[in-house]
C-alpha cells in the first residue's frame, strides 16, 4: 500500500473512528484502526464489535492495500502533522511520513480485523440531523446504568408511522422526544446502546442522516461516515402508560427562572439533593435541606388546581431543565407520589418523572 493524504483530512476521518477502538482488545487487531485504499478512496474503520465506524477521505493512491494499525498511536502521531501524509505499508509493518517525520509502525494483519456486514435493509428511512441530535440531547442523559435491566441502558428508536419517538428511562424518570415523520408505513422499534448514541452525537451536524436497520443491528450514515451499532435484546416497556395525562395540580414558570433556583437549593447539600416544591398561590415555594444547611426560595408562575406540596431529586429536575430550550415549562401534578410531567410550549418532548417520599410522610 502507497498513499498520499492531506493531514487535516486525515485528521478528521481518524477522529471519527478511533474513539471506537477497544480499550481492553480481545484481539490486537482490535486495538487498531483499519486502513483500506482496495477501492477508489482511503477509508478508515475500527470497531470493538458493539459499535464500530468507518470514515472515507480523498487521497491519492499509488498502490492500493490494507492494513491495521494500533488506533491511539496513529491519532496521536496525525493530529501532530501539517501538509501532505505519507503512508507505505508492506506486510505487518508501515511507514508514515510528512516534512522532516519520519515513523515506523507495527501493524496487524487485516485478515484480523472484523468488521460489521451489511445486509439487504427492510427499509430505510431518512431524518434531519439537527432535529435528530437536539431529541437525542433531550433524552439519552435519563437511560438507566444498572446492567441488570439493560433494554434500559439503551435509547429506544420507535417508528410509528406518521411518527418517529426517541425514548430513555432508568425507572425513575423517563424522557420522551417526537419527531413528525413520513414515509415509513409500519411499526418498529429499536434500542441502541448508550455508547452507540454518544458516538453518534459526536458524529450529527446539519446532513442528512440515512437510518438502516440490519440484522440485529443498525447504521447510521452521516456523509462519508458510517456508524454500526449492534442492538439491545429485549422488549421495551410500555411507556405510555406511565405518563400521565390529566392533573390535579399545573404550574407554569420561566425556566431559567426554576433552573437558576434549583441550582441554588443544591448549594446546601453535599448529598443527594431533594427539593420540596410547594404548588401555592401564584408563586411555588422552594426548600432544601442538607448536611451543609437550609436554602428557600419562591418562583413566580401561574398556578391552577389543588395545592400540593411534593418532593423530587433535584438533579433529576436539573438535567430535564438544562437540555429543554423553552422560555417557560409546565409542570403537572397527579398526585403527591404519582409520576409529575414536565413539558415545554414547544411540542414533542416530555419528561415523567417519580417524585421522593418526604420525612414523616
Amino acid at each position: 500500500m502507497d498513499i498520499r493524504v492531506s493531514a487535516p483530512a486525515f485528521r478528521e476521518a481518524l477522529s471519527k473512528v478511533y474513539r471506537v477502538v477497544s480499550a481492553r482488545p480481545v484481539t490486537p487487531a482490535l486495538g487498531g484502526v483499519l486502513v483500506d485504499s482496495s477501492g477508489d478512496r482511503v477509508r478508515l474503520s475500527a470497531t470493538d464489535l458493539e459499535v464500530g465506524i468507518t470514515s472515507t477521505l480523498e487521497g491519492e493512491i499509488v498502490e492500493k492495500g490494507r492494513i491495521v494499525l494500533p488506533g491511539k498511536v496513529l491519532y496521536n502521531i496525525v493530529r501532530t502533522l501539517k501538509g501532505e501524509v505519507r503512508l507505505v505499508a508492506e506486510g505487518e509493518k508501515a511507514y508514515l511520513s510528512s516534512g522532516r517525520s519520519r515513523f515506523e509502525l507495527s501493524g496487524f494483519s487485516p485478515e484480523d480485523f472484523p468488521f460489521f456486514p451489511i445486509v439487504e435493509a427492510p427499509f430505510a428511512v431518512e431524518l434531519p440531523g439537527e432535529a435528530l441530535k437536539e431529541a437525542l440531547l433531550r433524552t439519552y442523559f435519563a437511560v438507566s446504568r444498572d446492567e441488570t435491566r439493560p433494554v434500559l441502558t439503551g435509547v429506544l428508536f420507535a417508528f410509528l408511522g406518521d411518527s418517529f419517538e426517541l425514548v430513555a428511562t432508568d425507572g425513575h424518570r423517563l424522557s420522551r422526544n417526537v419527531l413528525p415523520l413520513a414515509g415509513v408505513e409500519k411499526t418498529v422499534k429499536y434500542i441502541l446502546p448508550q455508547k452507540a448514541i454518544t458516538e453518534l452525537l459526536r458524529l450529527l451536524g446539519k446532513e442528512v442522516v440515512r437510518f438502516t436497520p440490519q440484522d440485529g443491528s443498525v447504521l447510521f450514515q452521516i456523509g462519508t461516515t458510517v456508524l454500526f451499532s449492534t442492538l439491545v435484546e429485549g422488549e421495551y416497556p410500555n411507556y405510555q402508560d406511565v405518563i400521565p395525562r390529566e392533573f390535579v395540580s399545573k404550574a407554569s414558570v420561566s425556566r431559567g427562572e426554576f433552573l437558576e433556583a434549583l441550582e441554588r437549593m443544591t448549594l446546601v447539600t453535599s448529598g443527594v439533593p431533594v427539593v420540596e416544591v410547594s404548588f401555592g398561590s401564584g408563586v411555588l415555594g422552594l426548600r432544601c435541606g442538607g448536611d451543609l444547611g437550609v436554602a428557600e426560595e419562591e418562583v413566580e408562575g401561574s398556578i391552577e388546581g389543588t395545592h400540593l406540596k411534593v418532593a423530587f431529586n433535584a438533579r433529576y429536575l436539573l438535567e430535564a431543565l438544562r437540555v429543554m430550550k423553552d422560555e417557560r415549562i409546565e409542570i403537572g401534578l397527579s398526585g403527591e407520589l404519582a409520576p409529575a410531567r414536565l413539558s415545554g410550549t414547544s411540542q414533542g418532548f416530555e419528561y415523567v418523572l417519580m417524585p421522593v417520599r418526604l420525612q414523616g410522610v
